[in-house]
């Protein structure tokens, strides 16, 4: 995805990760700062926001992401 949006011609591309799977989401970050990396993007801390683990499920997983993703719109993020 990101590769795509490097495609594209976006240069400030954000991340929303979730913290209730810690492997497959370490995995997704590392390939999203590689990508960047290897664009010559240096990642802003401002671009990655981790959505903090909800026991409720899914649907939790989704409010908290909606609620959390305007700081990396107000940081002008893909």
């Amino acid at each position: 995805a990101v590769n795509h949006l490097l495609q594209l011609g976006h240069a400030t591309i954000g991340y929303l990760g979730v913290s209730n799977r810690p492997g497959s989401n370490q995995r997704r970050l590392e390939g999203y700062r590689h990508a960047l990396a290897t664009a010559g993007i240096e990642a802003c801390n401002a671009w990655v926001v981790i959505v903090p683990e909800a026991d409720e499920g899914y649907e939790d997983d989704v409010a908290a992401g909606q609620a959390l993703s305007h700081p990396l719109l107000a940081a002008g993020v893909t």
